[in-house]
């Protein structure tokens, strides 16, 4: 994934392999992080996906499975803070 210019560019697989997409920032509506799954039951360890939502309500998943809720926070601000989205406009149900 990378953001740059006007652009998300979202690409799948590993080492330029892959289909590459391209989302035009002002399509973007939220990229927020939810957990995905949890191994070990409800006290066990959640993983994290990245999701980003465009204004047409399309969603796609920018990042998997991270471990650490704090290192999908920061990713999520820094992918916000690129994208021009502020955590102010964003609401804890805009991903629903």
């Amino acid at each position: 994934m990378g953001i740059g210019g006007c652009v998300l560019r979202l690409q799948t697989g590993w080492l330029d392999a892959g289909k590459v997409r391209e989302f035009p920032l002002a399509d973007i509506q939220a990229i927020t992080d939810r957990i995905n799954s949890q191994q070990g039951g409800s006290t066990g360890v959640p993983y994290y996906d990245i999701e980003m939502q465009l204004r047409s309500g399309k969603r796609f998943t920018l990042g998997r499975t991270l471990s650490s809720k704090r290192e999908a926070d920061w990713l999520v601000q820094e992918m916000r803070r690129l994208t021009g989205l502020s955590a102010s406009t964003m609401s804890i149900g805009s991903m629903s």
